[in-house]
């Protein structure tokens, strides 16, 4: 994906991940806006841990939804498993 970001000069390109992710740092190096959201870890079993996980996950919920409105973002690319999710 940093190869194609790095080709188009003419799009302007946000990156968005982790709060502490290890993407942060070649990111910010390979020149690219980069936004941190938090993360949290969607359990297919019952756990108490889960429950405590939710608000978590409408917290990264919204704070994507804000920065792509921030941005008028009108393209979104993902890669990754669930993370795009």
């Amino acid at each position: 994906m940093l190869a194609l970001a790095e080709k188009e000069e003419a799009i302007k390109k946000i990156w968005i991940g982790t709060e502490h992710g290890p993407e942060r740092e070649f990111i910010k190096d390979a020149g690219l806006d980069y936004y941190g959201i938090p993360e949290y870890k969607l359990r297919m079993y019952i756990s108490l841990r889960t429950l405590t996980e939710i608000p978590r996950f409408f917290e990264a919920y919204k704070r994507a939804k804000q920065i792509l409105k921030e941005h008028n973002i009108s393209f979104v690319y993902t890669a990754g498993g669930f993370t795009g999710v």
